[in-house]
């Protein structure tokens, strides 16, 4: 077996390894306010921090998703490998969205400068009050389907043992969605 070392520099300036990355994790990224790809950029850049770099899709846009907004969304999705377990990896990814001005409301939907949302955490499944995996909704959402198409089309559902494109392919989303490139 191959054991492959990976370092990067922590804020510290000291170098971190990662070794024997335990996790393949899809990350969904959306912006509507703001410099929507520079958010997104920002984003990914923070997540870094955090695994081992494997793809990133190319943006999409569409309109706003379950309420009414003249903003519309951009939307990508990356695929990292991490050994942070999911709940150390959500806390990560929280921080990260707080230092680029995201603010919560308990209102629902709404407009925002970035949202980051786990999708998939290898072949994990885990149902705990702050974090859902695979995220319970992204089989629905081609916003998410269409950029985890595009890097990892061949990825199985972990619940519903279908792959990503069979899942998109059967999506009844009518959102418009336009690829940017």
């Amino acid at each position: 077996m191959i054991i492959h070392k990976w370092f990067f520099l922590s804020t510290t300036g000291k170098k971190r390894s990662f070794v024997n990355m335990k996790y393949s994790v899809v990350i969904g990224l959306g912006a509507n306010l703001g410099n929507r790809e520079e958010s997104i950029d920002s984003a990914i850049r923070a997540i870094q921090k955090h695994g081992e770099f494997v793809s990133r899709s190319s943006i999409y846009e569409t309109s706003a998703w379950g309420y009414d907004s003249q903003n519309n969304y951009y939307n990508v999705c990356v695929e990292l490998k991490t050994a942070l377990e999911p709940v150390a990896f959500l806390d990560e990814i929280l921080k990260i969205e707080n230092e680029l001005g995201r603010t919560r409301s308990h209102l629902g939907y709404e407009d925002r400068l970035i949202d980051i949302d786990i999708i998939l955490y290898g072949d994990r499944i885990e149902s705990l009050s702050s974090l859902k995996i695979p995220h319970p909704h992204f089989h629905n959402r081609k916003f998410v389907l269409a950029p985890m198409n595009e890097i990892t089309p061949n990825r199985v559902h972990p619940i519903f043992n279908k792959t990503i494109n069979e899942l998109l392919n059967l999506c009844l989303d009518s959102i418009q969605i336009r690829q940017l490139g």
